[in-house]
């Protein structure tokens, strides 16, 4: 039996309700978009059909895979209730739990966060597909000093599910790893250091450069997983055992929503490769 460190003390000290209602500010493109055409058709996008099977192979994966997954969770979600079911937009929840001075610099720190994911997008892919996601992609930042400040990250999992609770997505579908809705799989657990760190950084004008590799990382929230008796099947990583959170470099923000699919428990697989300075998908 391996030992878990112990739930986040606060929990029991400032018991969280069932349900939020937390006001959002969102951040990205998607914040003014409102009914978009879900049914991207790739071969509207090319005549020869030879190089559009050539370039389907090596691109479905990567940009068609987060508009498929749009698609795919609105699909299963078309006879539920809840705002999310109908949200063509991708992206995350971010709980900011530093309120201090430093922490006034939030807006620029997201906005950096929402130009390294559009930038790395069309790294990815400079097509219509990219154009296409980068319309839909949003950050919806939540602050509330009185619930989440200087907040551990079982706090804010909590929190993450109570206000997905608020927006009327059923218990089975939030804690469900088989599909995840387009902004409950994971949430971004920003602090103050976090804070601090996006908004020193200078994007260069030239998205031509090298891949932006900055050394600033997010801590990403699963919102699905819980102490468990035991560990989780194929979450135990030589001596580390998977708690429920993951450090993802900030500029690949879309390159962990392809990756996890719904599922951050996915994203374990892909460690040694960061470790060894592949984050490819």
């Amino acid at each position: 039996m391996i030992d878990l460190p112990p739930r986040g003390p606060s929990l029991e000290t400032r018991p969280i309700p069932d349900k939020r209602f937390f006001n959002v500010c969102s951040f990205g493109p998607a914040r003014s978009v409102n009914d978009l055409d879900l049914l991207v058709r790739p071969s509207d996008f090319s005549d020869d059909s030879e190089s559009y099977i050539q370039w389907f192979e090596r691109e479905r994966h990567c940009i068609v895979g987060i508009l498929s997954h749009i698609q795919t969770h609105q699909n299963d979600t078309s006879c539920s209730s809840g705002s999310d079911s109908t949200d063509p937009t991708w992206g995350y929840y971010v709980f900011v739990t530093s309120y201090t001075e430093s922490a006034q610099e939030l807006e620029a720190a997201i906005e950096v966060l929402v130009q390294l994911t559009l930038r790395n997008l069309r790294h990815l892919s400079p097509s219509l597909y990219s154009e296409e996601v980068s319309k839909r992609f949003k950050l919806d930042a939540i602050q509330n000093r009185e619930a989440l400040e200087d907040a551990s990250e079982d706090r804010v999992r909590e929190e993450f599910r109570a206000q997905l609770r608020g927006l009327g997505m059923r218990e089975g579908d939030i804690m469900s790893r088989v599909t995840g809705s387009n902004h409950s799989s994971a949430c971004i657990l920003l602090d103050g250091c976090a804070i601090s760190q996006l908004s020193c950084i200078s994007l260069p004008l030239n998205e031509e450069e090298n891949e932006i590799d900055n050394g600033v990382y997010v801590t990403m929230i699963d919102p699905k997983w819980d102490y468990p008796i035991q560990p989780y099947p194929n979450t135990v990583k030589g001596c580390a055992t998977y708690l429920g959170e993951d450090e993802c470099p900030a500029e690949y923000l879309s390159k962990l929503y392809i990756i996890m699919e719904g599922d951050m428990t996915k994203c374990e697989d892909k460690e040694a490769d960061r470790q060894k300075g592949d984050y490819d998908m």
